[in-house]
């Protein structure tokens, strides 16, 4: 009776939360329309991830760093996502990318999402037509049960998408796109107009069926020239699995042209999306690198102005790919005609969404720092070295050296310092050193009183010059008294050395290389490295154990560039660097670093003569903790 008591409370409280946080899809069509009459909204893809010069920073966007303001849309891929990866194929990470669909929709913004899936036949990406994937992908196809399993992955991420509060997020879905083109395994050249349909339905279905109640579903092929109703709906599903008529169209360097394409293109569109009771938008488009200056005002808004639609969204910004540049950004010559753009009495930014909303700070930095944290987790390892710049094995105090970079030529990403000793501070000592009013602790606890007001202002009035202007002289009189760590180039750039003298003549260092003792048959230091070179710390490099007919999946989803940067020669300069640690172990004493080979080498023993044991007595205990 309790139990049966207990499942009825735990039921009443599950459906009553699937109420509260229920998204109504008809209002939400139903402002689509209504900002539709009211102007043209501009979308922006992956805008707050990164833009021509920067990533991953929050609260950013290259739009907004032109015009002051928010795309009215922000577009999201979730290529990967089948594929289990934590990033979808452009390196944005899935988690953050649940972040910034939660701020967009807050904030009052569209939310619209393609997927560039990869080919469930041959393995590849989107873009290879081979294999007849799409007859693969439906029922009765090879590939069915692997493609099924896809759509239930888009579909928890698509269903789960929630605000901080709780509320499920409505999104515009708009897959296989560009069917009219050839380059994709789900276009023209890998299937027939009836199969592409039924992938279409098919996805639709099964969306449905994984529980996906949040989505208005696009269809947008490719501009074909000279479009007619017929050309334009040969691979459409049908009304009951399409809510919105978009295209995808670029614009090469003659502008007139690409006007043309437009109007012809959206008549038909047009007449078709009011024939049917459809949406309209204008789902991708650009000019790459936009090399127009007035591209904005004198192309693309001369060409949609006078058509009914409810965005167009312009490809995205890529920081790593200079090929992929399609919208504004404060560096470009199209900067000035972006903003006259803005201004313009029918385009709809954030602020015409939602003309009271104010950013919250969602991050301060030590947040800012765990999200960095977790994107640089999925990126791989970060090899870190205490006290790396002060001090190694053979030297001290000089400015930018590091052991680390002296073997490998780069920094560690991550540096350890240690702040024992501070607490023995003086401080009635160090006030009476100071040419300072206040003692340090009151000097302090002011300034920190002044950041604590100062992180509280609305976003446009806490500048640098708002935050200085509070804190007391004292402050910068401690910070000038115990900043005096400056390089001498800094010294003779920035101050007057009239009454201390010109710096000595620096002499070139003197470099000694003392042998590890005195005894002439003791091993060197460079042989001491040699052999810690040649342990393979396997651990340290899990690509060694793929089968090689396997290997090419994995270097496709690495994203990198050369043969120096695949995720095995990621893992091989770990297993280098952890080889080269072992070698650090000698700054401590030779007894530690005794103390540690030796522990290395009763640990493959051991755990080597358990393998043996199994093998010839079927048991053995290995200690799975201690071998990692």
């Amino acid at each position: 009776m309790m139990k049966y008591f207990l499942l009825t409370i735990m039921t009443s409280l599950a459906m009553s939360a699937s109420a509260a946080t229920k998204v109504s899809m008809k209002d939400y069509v139903k402002r689509l329309r209504l900002l539709q009459d009211k102007g043209i909204m501009l979308g922006h893809q992956d805008a707050p991830f990164y833009g021509t010069s920067w990533c991953w920073d929050y609260n950013r966007s290259d739009v907004k760093e032109v015009c002051g303001d928010y795309p009215a849309v922000m577009g999201f891929d979730l290529g990967q996502l089948e594929l289990d990866s934590v990033c979808n194929l452009d390196g944005v990470p899935f988690e953050r990318m649940r972040e910034e669909i939660a701020f967009q929709h807050e904030r009052g913004g569209i939310v619209t999402i393609s997927w560039h899936a990869w080919n469930p036949s041959t393995g590849n990406n989107a873009w290879d037509p081979s294999g007849d994937a799409v007859v693969a992908s439906l029922p009765g196809g090879k590939s069915n049960a692997k493609f099924d399993s896809w759509l239930k992955k888009v579909a928890t991420f698509l269903s789960t998408l929630k605000t901080h509060s709780g509320e499920t997020i409505p999104v515009i879905f708009r897959p296989w796109h560009e069917m009219h083109g050839g380059w994709f395994w789900w276009g023209k050249n890998s299937c027939t107009p009836e199969q592409y349909k039924a992938l279409f339905i098919y996805t639709v279905k099964q969306l449905k069926k994984y529980g996906v109640r949040n989505c208005i579903y696009c269809y947008s092929p490719g501009g074909t020239p000279g479009e007619t109703s017929e050309t334009y709906l040969r691979y459409y599903p049908g009304d009951k699995y399409v809510d919105m008529l978009g295209v995808d169209i670029y614009s090469g360097k003659d502008g007139d042209k690409f006007i043309k394409e437009v109007k012809e293109e959206f008549s038909v569109i047009n007449a078709e999306a009011e024939r049917r009771g459809k949406l309209v938008c204008f789902s991708e488009t650009g000019q790459r690198d936009t090399t127009n200056p007035k591209w904005f005002t004198n192309v693309l808004w001369n060409a949609i102005k006078d058509i009914p639609m409810s965005y167009v969204l312009l490809w995205r910004n890529a920081w790593d790919n200079p090929t992929e540049n399609f919208g504004p950004a404060p560096e470009k010559t199209c900067a000035s005609d972006f903003k006259d753009f803005y201004n313009l009495e029918r385009t709809l930014f954030l602020s015409d969404l939602n003309p009271d909303y104010k950013a919250p700070v969602y991050f301060n930095e030590a947040m800012k720092l765990e999200r960095r944290m977790r994107h640089l987790r999925d990126l791989g390892y970060m090899f870190g070295h205490q006290d790396d710049t002060f001090y190694g094995l053979t030297w001290e105090w000089q400015f930018g050296r590091s052991d680390v970079k002296d073997l490998v030529g780069d920094y560690p990403a991550v540096m350890g310092y240690d702040l024992g000793g501070i607490e023995m501070g003086d401080a009635e000592n160090l006030d009476s050193k100071l040419n300072t009013s206040k003692s340090l602790e009151d000097i302090f606890r002011q300034a920190q009183k002044a950041f604590n007001a100062w992180s509280k202002l609305d976003p446009e009035d806490r500048t640098t010059d708002a935050l200085l202007r509070t804190l007391d002289f004292d402050f910068f009189e401690v910070l000038d008294s115990v900043t005096i760590a400056r390089s001498r180039k800094h010294i003779e750039k920035y101050y007057s050395t009239a009454e201390i003298g010109k710096f000595p003549e620096r002499l070139k260092p003197i470099s000694l290389r003392p042998s590890l003792t005195s005894l002439e048959s003791a091993i060197s230091y460079n042989q001491i490295y040699e052999q810690l070179m040649l342990l393979t710390l396997c651990i340290y490099t899990p690509s060694n154990y793929i089968f090689p007919s396997k290997l090419d999946k994995y270097m496709d989803l690495t994203h990198n560039k050369g043969a120096n940067l695949t995720q095995k020669g990621r893992e091989e300069g770990i297993r280098r660097l952890m080889s080269i640690n072992l070698l650090k172990r000698l700054e401590s004493s030779v007894y530690s670093f005794n103390l540690t080979l030796s522990r290395i080498r009763d640990l493959i023993t051991n755990t080597t003569s358990a393998i043996d044991r199994f093998e010839q007595y079927g048991n053995a205990d290995i200690d799975m903790y201690d071998a990692a």
